[in-house]
């Protein structure tokens, strides 16, 4: 009986952990975006989209084609690491497009943004095909805080 009030009390505290996730769920941003495609190039200068979770990827974006980049300097506490290796064999891009298929809040409050992408370079084979961009928002604005690949999502 302990065991059952016990998984009770753990699904009872998942279903109020999911609706609060819902209720932080950028829907809106999704709506808008959804299908739409995105160019960064090395001439990338400041974002012009109405959408922070946008604007956030595309500043990553940047960083990874150039990591001197005034936002990367700025952000360097809070972008992944990897983004300021000094290595020529890198590949950098110097064009990234990327489409955006859907996006999922995570139950750690991070934003998973599902793209599909291609580039130039080669980036950690973080650039083409199927990226997902891990988003965490801090004090009101979306930063990248890792990306990863996969076969299919």
């Amino acid at each position: 009986m302990k065991n059952f009030v016990a998984l009770c009390a753990v699904l009872g505290l998942l279903a109020c952990s999911d609706e609060a996730d819902k209720n932080q769920f950028p829907q809106q941003n999704f709506d808008d975006f959804s299908g739409v495609s995105f160019e960064i190039t090395n001439s990338y200068s400041t974002c012009n989209v109405n959408s922070n979770i946008v604007c956030a990827i595309n500043d990553y974006i940047a960083c990874s084609i150039n990591p001197k980049h005034l936002y990367c300097e700025k952000n360097k506490n809070v972008l992944p690491a990897f983004v300021f290796m000094e290595d020529d064999n890198l590949k950098r891009p110097t064009v990234h497009k990327y489409q955006i298929a859907k996006m999922k809040m995570r139950p750690d409050n991070l934003l998973e943004v599902y793209t599909t992408s291609e580039c130039d370079g080669n980036w950690f084979g973080l650039c083409q095909g199927n990226i997902i961009f891990v988003l965490k928002n801090i004090n009101n604005n979306w930063f990248v805080v890792d990306a990863y690949a996969r076969e299919n999502f």
